[in-house]
C-alpha cells in the first residue's frame, strides 16, 4: 500500500489563508442535508441568535450553505468560541 496517502497534509498547506473549493450553483433547486448534520448547526445558531423554527422546517428555506459550513465549524470550539468562530468562517467564505 502507498504510505504516501498516510502521510498527512503536505508541509506549508496550513499557512494558507485559503484552499479551493468545488462550488455547483443550481438555480431553481431544492437540496436538502441529514439532520444530524443541520441540527448541530442549528445548536450554534439558536445558542447565538435565539430559536427559530423556521430554519429547520423550510419555511425559511433551510440554512444558506456558507451558513452550514460557519455554524458546523464554529460548533468544533468550546460554546464561548462560537460567535468569533462563525464571524471567522464567514468572512473567509465567498459571497
Amino acid at each position: 500500500m502507498n504510505q504516501r496517502h498516510f502521510a498527512g497534509p503536505r508541509r506549508g498547506l496550513h499557512n494558507m489563508s485559503a484552499h479551493p473549493i468545488q462550488v455547483k450553483i443550481m438555480l431553481d433547486a431544492k437540496s436538502t442535508a441529514p439532520a444530524a448534520v443541520t441540527l448541530r448547526a442549528y445548536d450554534v445558531y439558536s445558542y447565538l441568535y435565539g430559536s427559530n423554527d423556521a430554519l429547520i422546517t423550510g419555511s425559511r428555506g433551510g440554512l444558506e450553505i456558507r451558513e452550514l459550513i460557519a455554524y458546523l465549524y464554529a460548533r468544533s470550539f468550546p460554546q464561548i468560541e462560537w460567535d468569533e468562530r462563525v464571524k471567522e468562517a464567514l468572512r473567509g467564505l465567498l459571497p
